[in-house]
């Protein structure tokens, strides 16, 4: 028992067919507490060393976002952080727009480049980024006989069995989603939760972007607005007039 809770069994057996003493099971016991004990402290360990390199790769894409690099800079170095985080063969980020499509915007890890991006596809059932699509929740799929259509096409072109999709949510409104794949082992129990902290920054990022590209085009708006104001006033010819415009 480790931390209450059933992790396996130690068995004895004797050389010959002679039945074992009858405090066999009492002496186990000493022997398994020690085996539960060193068990706990490994997984103790294990679960901060997953901590810490967890929270590291965090912080390095905070930095990112705080630095406000480009989006595609922020999307590649959020793909191989979070691929090496996972264990991911390979990891995407998709972008959905309102047509029902879904659009390659970034892959990483080994033969990302199988599909390039830019590539689009319709989102067709059975799929992962479909259901995120349509739920606004985290999806996956762990044979890759069950999906079908193009986007089976892709998987199986970049030789992936098993994914999971979390969705990009950006103030309130679905933007895409963050893919980790993986060729042979389905990705462990837990992912979605882990990826979610990423593709919270993800979308911090990308609502920056957009508010800076608002602001950008305000600003040039409210600067031809005063020129042509100007010109008004001057009481210049309308064809000036008409020229700013």
């Amino acid at each position: 028992m480790v931390e209450r809770h059933l992790w396996g069994a130690m068995v004895v057996l004797p050389p010959r067919h002679d039945p074992l003493p009858e405090d066999t099971e009492a002496r186990l016991t000493d022997f398994t507490e020690l085996v539960a004990t060193a068990i706990a402290n490994a997984e103790s360990q294990e679960a901060r060393a997953v901590l810490t390199d967890e929270q590291a790769a965090l912080r390095r894409v905070a930095t990112l976002v705080a630095r406000r690099v480009s989006p595609d800079e922020l999307f590649a170095r959020v793909a191989e952080e979070v691929g090496a985080l996972l264990g991911a063969d390979i990891t995407t980020m998709v972008r959905f727009d309102r047509g029902g499509r879904a659009e390659l915007v970034v892959a990483a890890g080994t033969e990302a480049d199988a599909t390039p991006a830019g590539t689009t596809w319709e989102l067709e059932e059975p799929w992962p980024t479909t259901v995120v699509w349509q739920t606004r929740r985290s999806a996956r799929v762990d044979d890759d006989g069950d999906v079908s259509g193009r986007a089976a096409e892709l998987l199986r072109r970049a030789g992936v069995r098993s994914s999971v999709d979390s969705p990009i949510v950006v103030e309130g409104r679905l933007w895409g989603a963050m893919v980790v794949s993986s060729r042979d082992e389905p990705l462990p129990p837990g992912t979605e939760g882990r990826m979610a902290d990423f593709t919270e920054l993800i979308a911090v990022a990308i609502a920056n972007a957009e508010a800076r590209t608002d602001l950008r085009r305000m600003v040039e708006e409210q600067s031809a607005l005063r020129r042509v104001a100007t010109l008004v006033a001057q009481a210049d010819p309308p064809s000036l007039v008409f020229e700013a415009v």
